[in-house]
């Protein structure tokens, strides 16, 4: 009880940390424990006695902390059949979810590069329809293009033709003047 003495202060042969230990476990009821701890101050050596009350109070921290966090010393300290067991059907269940996880991906991914697939055919199918189409106005182009040169040629000798028509009515008008200028002169 030297050790709740110095808590509370009624005993002053204790170290100098225990002020610091104090504050430590000032905020621990006393009620947490389910056992009475007890320590007995024996000065064995100078040195091994510092040692006892800092390690006796990590060891009540520790026991508290793990109490606190709804642990037992059984699911700390030892592998268990059961809980080997239960880890393995757990890391099991994890396993199934992720391969059936990777499989539904597998899938869906499958599909979308199937559809992907389907439109780069169709792409590629009316690429070569726009190419057959560009390649048939090219020759329709150069055929107009080959028309226009055929026009122009029979216009031009049209234009020959007319020059020809026209010389011959300048004569043929001449003549029909004359034949007035005669047929005026038998009148008079």
């Amino acid at each position: 009880m030297i050790w709740l003495q110095a808590i509370n202060g009624t005993n002053n042969n204790f170290p100098a940390y225990s002020s610091q230990l104090k504050q430590l476990l000032s905020g621990i009821p006393l009620t947490m424990f389910p056992f009475v701890l007890v320590l007995q101050y024996v000065f064995l050596q100078r040195s091994c006695a510092s040692y006892l009350l800092p390690a006796a109070a990590i060891g009540v921290m520790g026991y508290c902390y793990v109490r606190w966090k709804g642990w037992s010393f059984s699911d700390v300290m030892f592998v268990t059949k059961r809980n080997m067991a239960n880890g393995v059907a757990t890391v099991t269940k994890q396993l199934e979810n992720v391969n059936e996880t990777l499989a539904s991906t597998r899938r869906h991914l499958t599909k979308k590069l199937e559809v992907l697939d389907l439109k780069v055919e169709e792409q590629n199918e009316l690429t070569q329809l726009i190419a057959n189409d560009v390649n048939e106005v090219k020759s329709n182009l150069s055929q107009i293009g080959g028309d226009f040169e055929l026009i122009r040629q029979m216009i031009s000798g049209l234009e020959g033709k007319l020059k020809l028509v026209e010389s011959k009515q300048d004569i043929t008008n001449s003549g029909l003047w004359y034949l007035c200028q005669l047929a005026d002169g038998f009148k008079e």
